[in-house]
């Protein structure tokens, strides 16, 4: 029987909101709080709320263009009201706490999994953190959104080890609206015969689809997702995503074949 796994050390918690604040505040005393990513996400918002177009226009930086589904662009509907500057603060404080969450639920998931040691746990607690220190600086720095799904991710394998298939099919579908890349995980799910997750992630992908026809219309939200899928298409001829989605694969297959056996 696996005993009950404590929260983070108390004093990694500290050292880890410590980083937080001080990273802001370099940032900010530099004139380096630019946030480039959010400032896409909330441009794109506007644009959308106000009937405006979203997809092939450069938010901010050149290469800053929305490349997920319209209705990824509801949660950052309660930024509407709030100039970009203060925005972007509460968005950086948000991506903190995802990254101070999902650092804790790695955390509990590994040792749940692997049985590590008391002595062993901090020493995969710091290492894991000093080398990831690298992809929290691109996420607090650009204000992406990629924690917050990542997050997303390690809850619902938390859901599949409790056998809560529904709720984590779910939490993927809504993964997949932002970024499509994350369907490689359909598959793993068949082949592991999750097959109620597999139904619900594909249902939520759907009915986030269509969600936006409700205020919009269904021939605005049909055309907004014909753009999206040429936006997706030239993005993954012009990247190279297919090598990508085969990387995702073989790394999905290794993790949640832990998980679902």
């Amino acid at each position: 029987m696996i005993k009950k796994i404590k929260i983070l050390p108390i004093k990694f918690q500290w050292i880890l909101i410590l980083f937080f604040i001080l990273f802001f505040i370099s940032e900010w005393i530099n004139g380096r709080f630019w946030q480039n990513d959010f400032k896409v996400y909330y441009q794109a918002m506007q644009n959308f709320l106000n009937g405006g177009p979203i997809y092939g226009i450069p938010f901010g930086l050149d290469s800053g263009f929305y490349k997920y589904t319209p209705f990824a662009l509801l949660p950052f509907s309660i930024f509407y009201y709030i100039p970009f500057k203060i925005a972007s603060i509460v968005y950086y404080i948000i991506v903190s706490i995802a990254i101070l969450t999902v650092t804790f639920k790695v955390y509990h998931l590994f040792v749940k999994l692997f049985n590590i040691n008391e002595v062993k746990k901090n020493t995969v607690l710091y290492l894991t953190t000093l080398v990831l220190i690298n992809h929290f600086y691109r996420e607090l720095h650009l204000g992406n959104v990629n924690v917050i799904l990542l997050l997303l991710y390690v809850y619902s394998l938390e859901l599949l080890t409790k056998d809560k298939q529904y709720l984590a099919g779910i939490l993927m579908g809504v993964g997949i609206l932002f970024k499509l890349h994350f369907i490689v995980l359909l598959p793993v799910l068949l082949v592991f015969k999750k097959y109620r997750t597999s139904a619900m992630l594909i249902s939520t992908f759907i009915i986030g689809l269509l969600f936006p026809t409700l205020f919009l219309g269904f021939e605005l939200n049909f055309s907004l997702l014909n753009a999206y899928k040429y936006v997706i298409i030239s993005f993954w001829i012009s990247t190279k995503r297919s090598l990508v989605f085969i990387s995702y694969l073989r790394i999905n297959w290794s993790f949640f074949s832990l998980v679902c056996n």
